[in-house]
């Protein structure tokens, strides 16, 4: 409401906003470096030209003298709008510039590396032909080194050769142990499907899957630690303990279980004489308490011994007497590969416990010995 305060407080404001305004302009002109930088320029040029023509004007109210290039309504303010509008235009070229310059360094980016792409391939097609011929000319050399000594190493190689073979027939007498386990596995459920006992066909299931989880892990495996093997071995008895029922007890006994880490098995070599003492042992066995324990006695040397209360070997030759048991055969004959291939190696002892007349069972022992 005071003409004098709002004139020294114009006055004060344009005091200290031109020179800062200015110095700035000076400033970013001598230390910035950009491509836009005559945009900004520009439009704070014109922003500052009118800003200061319209403080003239209105300091000196040379827009009310009639005849002048400035007399008109509100000059200063449409003097100093036009400024504002015309830093307004730079700017806004400026930001189209701006993304028209982003726009094509990106396709000169995208440019790059396509060639970049084509100069990396054309690089690894003759790396390709380097390493090529690299290949072929060491095979070459393979090859007359190998005729070479063709001669001298006829011995080694038979004997190579021979321990390929056993490999694969461990192999196949593998490939015959598994699905061996799945068709007696399969049997026992459908054993207790058929007997109404659906929970621990279901029971049997969830353990099934995850022991052929195991099974299937070590299927590429010549040879596991009996460590291993032995977890398999749990699961497996779980599963017979589910489908033989509280008449069947199991007892596993380990001396040292860290131990079994360092001796090695076939995979899934245990299982069968396990099946044996139970399908031939003590499945046809008219005991109330249908017992299997395994040891594994790690005190000198590994001893593993598999033992029950079935009904011996003499009565089950009698009852199956045109039953032989495919996978005890199988099994011997992975054990008899594993000890030409491998030291230590298992000898396999099967004894009948008790006499003729009173049989008190089997017992199976696997010796490891160097």
């Amino acid at each position: 409401f005071d003409p004098e305060i709002t004139t020294i407080f114009f006055t004060t404001v344009r005091v200290i906003i031109f020179p800062i305004n200015l110095f700035l302009i000076v400033w970013i002109i001598l230390k910035v470096k950009h491509p836009l930088l005559g945009y900004f320029i520009l439009g704070q040029s014109f922003f500052f030209i009118g800003a200061l023509i319209a403080s003239y004007l209105g300091y000196t109210g040379l827009h009310y003298l009639p005849g002048n290039f400035f007399h008109f309504m509100e000059a200063p303010n449409i003097i100093f709008q036009a400024g504002l509008l015309a830093e307004v235009y730079c700017f806004s070229i400026a930001l189209g510039q701006n993304i028209f310059l982003l726009q094509k360094e990106k396709n000169n980016t995208n440019i790059a590396l396509i060639e970049q792409f084509r100069r990396n391939r054309l690089l690894q097609e003759e790396m390709n032909r380097d390493l090529d011929e690299k290949v072929n000319k060491k095979t070459t050399e393979l090859i007359e080194l190998y005729t070479q000594l063709e001669r001298q190493k006829e011995r080694e190689i038979k004997a190579d050769f021979t321990r390929k073979l056993k490999e694969m027939e461990m192999i196949a007498l593998r490939s015959q142990m598994n699905p061996h386990f799945l068709f007696n596995s399969l049997n026992a459920i459908k054993h207790l499907i058929m007997t109404s006992r659906n929970d621990d066909a279901t029971e049997y299931l969830d353990n099934f899957s995850i022991m052929l989880r195991g099974i299937l892990q070590n299927s590429n495996k010549e040879i596991i630690t009996v460590e291993e093997e032995l977890d398999i071995l749990e699961l497996y008895l779980s599963l017979e303990k589910s489908r033989l029922g509280e008449n069947f007890n199991y007892s596993i006994k380990v001396i040292s279980k860290e131990a079994l880490s360092q001796f090695y098995i076939p995979p899934l070599l245990l299982q069968p004489f396990a099946e044996n003492a139970i399908w031939h042992g003590l499945n046809p066995s008219n005991k109330k308490e249908k017992n299997l324990s395994v040891i594994l006695d790690t005190t000198q040397n590994l001893k593993i011994i598999i033992e029950d209360n079935g009904i011996g070997r003499n009565a089950n030759r009698k009852i199956e007497k045109f039953h032989k048991s495919m996978g005890m055969e199988i099994t011997k004959e992975r054990l008899t590969l594993f000890n030409y291939l491998n030291t230590p190696s298992i000898h396999l002892e099967i004894a009948d416990l008790g006499n003729t007349e009173t049989p008190l069972g089997t017992r199976i022992t696997l010796a490891y010995s160097d």
